[in-house]
């Protein structure tokens, strides 16, 4: 599928709640979006923007990595990145709340054509992620639905 791209990316799985949007990692445990996905929702060409679907696709990774990066390395509590990780693999509102950042995370570096493998995050993808309740200090509460599918954490 991608002969040249990130080694990470053949681990992708179709999941219970996978999509055209998303598809989640169960190695890495963490989502990332497709370039499909990012072309539907931002109305943008990635492929035609920046040289090809290689290009594109590697652009969407990286800034997914980009906003899990400085999520997980923040020093909030000494379990941060399990909890962090359980929420968005497990829950709605944690899946809900990374699609949302990863989407603001892109649009801000397509917006300010930011070198791809610029490390900081948008300030509304920190906000994005403070909604979730995927950033922010303090003691987690998480109640998951017993109904709800189990994406494989």
């Amino acid at each position: 599928m991608y002969p040249n791209g990130p080694y990470y990316l053949w681990d992708l799985e179709q999941t219970v709640d996978d999509d055209k949007v998303m598809l989640y990692n169960k190695d890495r445990k963490r989502y990332y979006l497709t370039r499909a996905g990012v072309d539907s929702i931002l109305k943008v060409n990635l492929s035609k923007k920046l040289k090809g679907d290689a290009e594109a696709d590697y652009f969407v990774i990286e800034q997914c990595d980009n906003v899990m990066r400085a999520l997980l390395k923040s020093p909030y509590n000494p379990i941060h990145k399990e909890n962090v990780e359980f929420k968005i693999g497990r829950t709605n509102q944690g899946r809900n709340g990374i699609k949302e950042a990863y989407l603001s995370q892109i649009r801000w570096a397509l917006r300010f054509n930011l070198d791809m493998k610029e490390e900081g995050i948008s300030p509304n993808a920190k906000t994005d992620l403070r909604n979730a309740q995927l950033w922010h200090i303090g003691d987690y509460k998480i109640f998951v639905d017993p109904d709800q599918k189990d994406v494989g954490y």
